[in-house]
């Protein structure tokens, strides 16, 4: 979700808002959303860069390095030791758990139909729900 900011000011290189709000998943967007919805000039900051849906093959290697911070693995340090996946894009952990907001893709649609005997998952079946 990208934010059109008309009172946001560029002055000798450096970018002005009345609040940043860093990290573009899910919370992030919501409060930036909420935030410029209310008259704030909010900038919404993500550590990695914006890739098209199609920039790399779903569930790949490469989609991996792309979105994942730390390859697709970081694991949290202490007594318990507690492995978790990270988004580094645009979109954050709602993009690389894509589920929340990306269509059921129709192969998957149609796989889920052959393997598991699941009706209606035809996606004309499921589009109003979309």
């Amino acid at each position: 979700m990208f934010l059109k900011l008309p009172n946001l000011m560029l002055h000798r290189d450096r970018l002005r808002a009345d609040i940043v709000v860093i990290g573009s998943g899910p919370g992030g967007a919501i409060a930036s959303a909420l935030l410029a919805e209310a008259g704030r000039d909010v900038m919404l900051l993500e550590e990695g860069p914006f890739l098209p849906l199609a920039s790399a093959s779903h569930f790949s290697r490469e989609e991996i390095a792309q979105k994942y911070r730390n390859g697709g693995l970081t694991v949290s340090m202490g007594r318990d030791k507690v492995a978790y996946v990270e988004g580094r894009c645009v979109g954050g952990g709602s993009e690389i758990n894509r589920g929340l907001y990306h269509r059921t893709p129709p192969e998957v649609l149609d796989a889920w139909q052959r393997q598991f005997g699941v009706s209606g998952s035809v996606g004309s079946c499921i589009a109003p729900a979309f």
